[in-house]
């Protein structure tokens, strides 16, 4: 009962969750991980990335920016693009270092700035020259925030009222066209990784949890749910209607040499479940691209529901395979 029969070569993981009326749904979650070439020819990954159960931190969780999120969430209305990885400065070191993702209707341009300071100048403060690096991690950590910014309490930058500005770090990241320019600027987190969900934007959309909530709804989630906070990226990374494969993927800034570009790999996935006495086919949407430039790696995140409100005993398994096989070889 309950068995997942994988006949990929990527890993997979199914799961029961409820919807907001409180029925039974099988999730099957598959992360196809592939291995990017350098002339940007893809090839199945011989270390195929576990499907996240629960999401991964960079460091202490709850005290740390997101690395993953979890694979299993209940539904998304499109695909979220997460990159994780370094701005790497292109000629070994470098005062800063302009990181851009493209992948199909995504376009985001992010600098990354060697480390500054305020120093004091005149009647104001200015930041510092930057300090050159080889390598800056594209993380919140290093994002404008701090622990009262609710959009980023894990960054730097945010100065407490009344406070000197006086040598306190700015942060490493930031948007060029809403450049940090006082102590008093608050400027958009920005990165590439995944939000946690208690941060804001995301919390915003995960409904009222009141006396009403705990007395008529309580374990189910709230009726005013958005289901934007299923998704784990800003709004510019998010792809309204899900990516199909075959799209151009650009990094550019997080490799040592020439920017990274490929194509989606067009991945096709059949999914039928069994019940005791018959069994139904259902499709899969991709659900996240997660490309990891500095390992040369992209992971494709499909996921497949099925409603089986009063059919959740009778279910036996479910055969995943691929219908359309790529003339990929294995890394």
């Amino acid at each position: 009962m309950w068995r997942l029969r994988n006949e990929t070569l990527f890993a997979a993981t199914p799961s029961f969750v409820r919807d907001r009326a409180g029925r039974e749904v099988w999730i099957v979650a598959v992360k196809a991980t592939y291995a990017i070439a350098d002339d940007g020819s893809l090839s199945i990954h011989e270390e195929q990335d576990p499907v996240c159960i629960e999401p991964v931190h960079h460091g202490e969780p709850g005290a740390s920016s997101l690395k993953f999120d979890s694979d299993v969430s209940p539904t998304k209305t499109g695909t979220d693009v997460v990159v994780v990885g370094d701005a790497i400065a292109p000629s070994g070191m470098a005062d800063y270092v302009d990181v851009l993702l493209g992948v199909g209707p995504v376009k985001k341009t992010l600098r990354a700035w060697g480390d500054r300071v305020w120093e004091r100048r005149g009647a104001g403060y200015s930041p510092s020259p930057p300090q050159p690096f080889a390598t800056m991690p594209v993380q919140y950590e290093r994002a404008f925030g701090g622990p009262a910014d609710p959009r980023n309490p894990v960054g730097a930058g945010l100065i407490a009222d009344g406070a000197s500005p006086r040598d306190l770090p700015l942060p490493n990241l930031e948007d060029p066209r809403a450049s940090i320019s006082s102590p008093l600027s608050r400027p958009p987190p920005m990165s590439l990784g995944p939000i946690a969900p208690h941060w804001q934007p995301r919390v915003g959309y995960g409904g009222t949890y009141d006396g009403d909530w705990a007395e008529q709804r309580m374990p189910l989630v709230p009726t005013d749910l958005d289901d934007r906070y299923y998704h784990c990226v800003p709004e510019e990374q998010h792809v309204p209607g899900f990516l199909r494969g075959g799209e151009t993927v650009k990094v550019v800034g997080m490799t040592p040499d020439a920017p990274l570009v490929f194509e989606l790999p067009y991945l096709r996935l059949g999914f039928r479940t069994f019940f005791t006495k018959d069994s139904r086919a259902h499709v899969g949407c991709l659900h996240t691209v997660i490309i990891q430039p500095n390992e040369r790696r992209v992971s494709l995140v499909i996921h497949s529901t099925l409603l089986c409100q009063g059919r959740e005993h009778q279910l036996e398994d479910t055969v995943v395979f691929v219908k359309d096989r790529l003339d990929l070889r294995r890394a």
